[in-house]
């Protein structure tokens, strides 16, 4: 690693999707920490709004009658399901009992 000079700055510039891939990577590096959860256990899907300057992340965890994962269907809308279950934002990085939303799949219409 080269040393930083005195008086110079070092800066790079990244495009959304690049922005979009680096959260969207370290939330999985994360999700054990961040939602409780194995990550070879779920499958996870997320929301990025660039406008808004939001991100959701959901891990789901569903499977069919031979045990293989089932992907989080397209038409669930986190951001609907984060408002019927007022789950606030975040404001730091750092675990918040509050910003974590344990919902059910009977509830999204998924399961009888």
């Amino acid at each position: 690693m080269k040393k930083l000079k005195t008086g110079r700055a070092r800066v790079i510039k990244i495009s959304k999707e690049a922005l979009f891939e680096f959260i969207y990577e370290k939330f999985i590096e994360e999700q054990s920490q961040l939602l409780e959860v194995e990550p070879t256990d779920v499958s996870d899907r997320f929301e990025l709004n660039f406008a808004d300057g939001d991100f959701i992340f959901a891990a789901w965890r569903d499977e069919d009658p031979e045990g293989n994962f089932l992907p989080m269907p397209g038409q669930i809308d986190l951001r609907k399901v984060m408002k019927i279950y007022r789950i606030p934002p975040r404001q730091c990085f750092l675990r918040s009992e509050n910003s974590i939303g344990n919902i059910p799949l009977t509830v999204l219409g998924l399961k009888p």
